[in-house]
């Protein structure tokens, strides 16, 4: 069980995945139109589609592929929701602030 919480806490320590997982919560993610709030949106996009996305559908996360314009739930996805949605609901009361 342990190694399970390891890989959902290292999934979910990126920014870019944890927008990915969220965004997913309501629809599936139109890459066109990735979650905004990346200062280059180039690089972000590089690192989306050869970094985070592959790891996600590793994970079983979510379904994509390399040309594939939207990304969807994958078969995974049920099991990392539950603590999307807590996260989600209590996210104003968990937000770090970003200043050292």
């Amino acid at each position: 069980m342990i190694e399970s919480y390891d890989r959902v806490f290292e999934t979910l320590a990126n920014e870019q995945r944890r927008r990915i997982l969220f965004a997913l919560l309501s629809e599936p993610l139109d890459l066109d139109s990735p979650p905004d709030g990346f200062e280059s949106r180039e690089i972000a996009a590089l690192e989306r589609h050869h970094v985070h996305l592959p790891k996600l559908v590793d994970c079983g996360f979510v379904r994509w592929g390399p040309g594939a314009g939207v990304v969807e739930k994958g078969p995974q996805f049920e099991k990392i929701e539950p603590l999307l949605e807590l996260l989600a609901e209590h996210q104003p009361r968990l937000a770090v602030s970003r200043d050292p």
